[in-house]
């Protein structure tokens, strides 16, 4: 009797590990973290998904500035913007997806300017999306990496100040101008250091201008 209860606690054990050896596998039919980072095509992929967040040109895109006069009774133009209790801009899905890609990109193996130039995308991309949030609310959190639920301090931290996230922001900007090429050298319809210049002075214009009145 003992015998047979040797043989099937060793038959269990066996199947325990045997199963184990079949489910703690990476799936075949889709991408994951540990998968995905081998080259630079895949840098090239991840940035593609961020260009959504570039504005097509329009005539009314300037509207709550002085450059153009409104039909309508503008609020921001005159400080009355009251922020809701939710939403409003406080989205951080696209800062999350940049700091994901910063955070992995090393792991890539290739040509190394290649590399830099899909980093200098995904900086110009979180730039701008913290110079809406610095438009939006002033004074923000920065965060350089993507948070996890477990990092509570983080999520919860108070805001830093608006001359911090904006240092940060222009830092972005100026790898992106760096590391960006030229419209002559540019894939249509990439960024392109004229680009990152353009927009770069237009953050540090209203920044200026930001302070100058306040």
């Amino acid at each position: 009797m003992k015998k047979i209860y040797i043989f099937l606690l060793a038959v269990l054990a066996g199947a325990a590990i045997t199963s184990c050896s079949f489910t703690d596998v990476s799936p075949i039919d889709s991408i994951t973290d540990k998968s995905y980072w081998k080259n630079v095509n895949d840098l090239k992929l991840f940035a593609n998904g961020l260009y959504g967040n570039l504005f097509a040109p329009t005539a009314a895109a300037d509207i709550d500035s002085d450059n153009i006069i409104s039909s309508s009774y503008r609020p921001i133009l005159f400080d009355e913007t009251t922020l809701p209790a939710s939403g409003g801009g406080w989205d951080w899905s696209g800062i999350r997806s940049c700091n994901f890609f910063l955070q992995r990109y090393q792991q890539v193996e290739g040509n190394q300017d290649e590399i830099n130039k899909y980093v200098a995308e995904v900086r110009f991309f979180r730039g701008l999306l913290y110079y809406s949030k610095v438009r939006a609310f002033g004074d923000v959190p920065w965060y350089d990496k993507d948070l996890q639920t477990t990092d509570t301090e983080e999520l919860y931290k108070p805001r830093d100040k608006r001359n911090f996230v904006i240092g940060k922001i222009i830092e972005d900007m100026e790898y992106a101008i760096a590391w960006l090429p030229t419209p002559d050298k540019a894939e249509k319809g990439r960024l392109t250091k004229d680009a990152a210049r353009t927009q770069l002075a237009r953050i540090c214009l209203y920044y200026g201008t930001y302070m100058k009145y306040h």
